[in-house]
């Protein structure tokens, strides 16, 4: 099979005429970016005071932060 014009072996026409194929490309981008953000700063301890015995999340916290994560921005309308 031969195409005629690189727009269309590429499948660019596809990509700028459909609205919903943008509209999952920026869902799946702000959902990415969100599971990244939160669930790495889950694993971020601080120091209250002088930092004698620094606060360091368990692995259960960082888990249920991921987890948690994951179900809210997976849910369906």
């Amino acid at each position: 099979m031969a195409w005629s014009t690189v727009e269309e072996a590429l499948g660019l026409k596809e990509m700028v005429r459909n609205r919903d194929l943008w509209k999952a490309l920026l869902a799946e981008f702000l959902g990415t970016m969100l599971l990244t953000l939160i669930g790495c700063f889950s694993t971020i301890g601080w120091a209250e005071g002088d930092a004698k015995d620094p606060y360091m999340p368990s692995m259960v916290q960082i888990a249920l932060a991921f987890g948690i994560t994951v179900a809210t921005l997976a849910q369906d309308k």
